[in-house]
């Protein structure tokens, strides 16, 4: 099959470059759909090997290849390998001054990596770099448009901005021509930003309910959004715990963790933050699985290189009190 598709794909760039990224676009779209990450990821590995191995520039091209292959790699967790595709494919536009829908894609993306790092103030740059382009956007591309209005709105809720942040989603809402309660495909990650803003306004059960059509929005979806998925349960998890429920706050960030696991991704700070987040409910429920929990969460969050994160903070001061705590039992089952 792979030898097969690559044959197919260097007829296809020798015959006519200019149009075979969209052809490839076409071939990948069913198998989004399917669900089928990797196989997308690697038809698009082949064909940007394929574009460099060609003697014209084609550098849009390559932007598109190497955007759509950090789309596949955000979709299984791999933020940073993402992230390091995006930025190279905006270097690639930036050397062909273009300035279009795709530039404001690869923006949007490259944001939402750093913000997952933690990286806040350079995630902004990146957002107001695709929000200038807003009124260029078609019809067709209002999905776009309705992520970087997403993602300006996590910024306003960060820095505790709530009216900004209630600004935003009451327009996210009217372009999609949608009202509170609406479960929309569309309308997933908003719900997200929704329970938050109600969270801070002390209207837990309004945020508890907004959780609730997240999760509807996302089971429409036909193909995965692990990331988004998992900080959804992560955030129910959290309300169910401020309301002292801890073993549905438990199962919930169970639930974060396995959107991770089922794809076999193991290097994701929302993965690092679920078994943080378990270890925390364990401990409560004095579970001896917490110490493990904490050691887990300690390890991922190393391996996400984002020491800097207060994510990692919060986990290595976790990790240390609860290995105090337990040597501190042990000795005293001991004496």
């Amino acid at each position: 099959y792979a030898f097969a598709l690559q044959k197919a794909i260097t007829l296809k760039v020798n015959e006519d470059s200019a149009d075979v990224v969209k052809w490839l676009e076409d071939f990948t779209v069913p198998l989004f759909k399917a669900g089928l990450i990797y196989d997308a990821s690697s038809v698009w590995e082949i064909m940007f090997r394929c574009l460099q191995e060609s003697k014209e520039t084609l550098n849009q091209e390559k932007a598109k290849c190497l955007s759509e292959l950090g789309t596949c790699n955000r979709r299984i967790g791999l933020e940073e390998k993402a992230k390091k595709q995006f930025e190279k494919a905006l270097n690639l536009l930036e050397k062909d001054v273009v300035i279009d829908h795709l530039t404001a894609q690869i923006a949007n993306n490259l944001g939402e990596c750093l913000m997952a790092n933690g990286c806040a103030e350079r995630a902004e740059e990146f957002f107001i770099l695709a929000s200038s382009f807003e009124a260029d956007f078609s019809d067709e591309q209002i999905e776009t448009k309705i992520k970087i209005l997403h993602n300006l709105c996590d910024l306003r809720i960060i820095s505790n901005n709530l009216l900004e942040a209630n600004k935003i989603i009451n327009n996210i809402f009217k372009e999609l021509n949608a009202e509170i309660g609406d479960c929309k495909p569309e309308l997933a990650s908003t719900y997200n930003s929704v329970a938050i803003v109600k969270f801070r306004e002390n209207k837990v059960l309004d945020a508890e309910n907004s959780l609730k059509n997240a999760l509807r929005c996302w089971s429409q979806k036909s193909d995965e959004h692990i990331v988004g998925v998992s900080r959804t349960y992560i955030n129910y998890g959290d309300i169910l715990a401020y309301q002292s429920k801890n073993e549905p706050a438990l199962a919930h960030y169970r639930n974060a963790a396995k959107q991770f696991e089922k794809h076999s991704s193991t290097t994701h700070m929302n993965l690092a933050i679920a078994y943080y987040k378990m270890s925390c409910m364990e401990h409560e429920l004095k579970s001896n699985k917490a110490l493990n929990h904490a050691e887990k969460a300690f390890e991922i969050a190393t391996e996400c290189g984002t020491i800097d994160d207060g994510w990692f903070t919060a986990i290595e001061d976790h990790l240390k009190d609860l290995t105090e705590y337990n040597n501190k039992l042990v000795e005293s089952i001991s004496n």
